[in-house]
């Protein structure tokens, strides 16, 4: 009777803990909220952003998808303006993509913006001895919201509209989409 009750009494703490962390939350999110003055720029000019990819390729790290390393840099010319630049590879099974982007973003309100990005991407697919290389162009427009934690890290929820050249063929002549709706949640340090 005694372990029942015990494993009750873990359960019952766990659950108080985990509601009481919700609630502080939920009040410093008010707090942040009432005290920032909307009418300041959300991002200075000459603040650098180090993004360090999108969290959901840190799921596909020890998979059979590959490894895939998207890091940018950015830096706001003048407040609430940023620019940057990217590179986005994956790498499985022999195959690849390596692709380049230059983005323009507008911040608007509390930490929103819109964006658009210029995109050359090149997908190689190898099947014997023979590799099959497709470059694209592309463009990107964006919408997301910047949200801080902590002094200097972000994260970046971000809807996308792509359009490339056409979509790209792979080495088994199946077409791979690249146009359309994306998302993506980037993570980064601000300086």
């Amino acid at each position: 009777m005694y372990i029942v009750d015990l494993i009750k009494y873990v359960r019952m703490k766990n659950t108080l803990t985990l509601i009481s962390c919700l609630l502080a939350l939920n009040i410093y999110a008010q707090e942040t909220v009432q005290d920032k003055d909307i009418t300041q720029p959300s991002q200075l000019q000459g603040s650098w952003y180090f993004g360090v990819g999108d969290l959901g390729s840190l799921f596909t790290l020890f998979s059979d998808e590959g490894l895939q390393v998207s890091p940018t840099i950015s830096y706001a010319i003048i407040d609430d303006v940023v620019i940057g630049m990217g590179i986005n590879a994956i790498s499985y099974d022999g195959n690849g993509s390596l692709d380049f982007n230059l983005n323009a973003r507008y911040f608007f309100g509390n930490n929103y913006f819109g964006g658009m990005q210029l995109s050359r991407s090149s997908v190689s697919f190898s099947q014997g001895s023979t590799t099959t290389t497709d470059v694209q162009n592309g463009v990107s427009f964006l919408l997301g919201k910047f949200i801080p934690f902590g002094k200097q890290f972000y994260l970046e929820p971000t809807l996308t509209y792509s359009r490339f050249d056409s979509d790209f063929i792979d080495n088994t002549g199946d077409y791979i989409k690249a146009n359309g709706l994306g998302s993506a949640v980037g993570i980064g340090i601000k300086f």
